[in-house]
């Protein structure tokens, strides 16, 4: 499957995520996952979905295999989806390591922001 396919299925799942077609979104993700997965914003993509029809236990098992392969400005938000994961799965002291983990990477990013834009104001 070429980029511009993978776009355009993309697309579609996420108009039909969020127009609350979860069975026809779940099946489109979980073929653009099985074609890369490395891509871990679309096993984000169907973790979500696990997650908004309930079914926290592929949720949870996708989110983990999304973190593998997300770059650094997006695992915060993998990290929140977890969160909201476990505490659907009744695991509130997990849930609340994760944001924890969460809140400590959006301060390191904003950290390493903040220093960009010193070091560019000062040369």
């Amino acid at each position: 499957m070429d980029s511009e396919k993978k776009s355009t299925l993309n697309l579609l799942a996420y108009y039909l995520l969020i127009n609350n077609k979860l069975d026809k979104a779940e099946a489109l993700y979980a073929v653009l996952v099985r074609f890369f997965p490395e891509d871990g914003q679309l096993a984000m993509s169907l973790a979500y979905v696990f997650f908004l029809s309930a079914r926290s236990e592929e949720a949870l098992e996708q989110v983990n295999a999304a973190v593998k392969h997300i770059d650094d400005p997006r695992k915060p938000l993998a990290l929140l989806l977890k969160a909201r994961i476990l505490h659907q799965m009744n695991r509130p002291q997990e849930a609340g390591r994760n944001i924890e983990r969460y809140l400590r990477m959006l301060d390191k990013q904003r950290e390493q922001r903040d220093n960009l834009s010193n070091e560019k104001t000062t040369t």
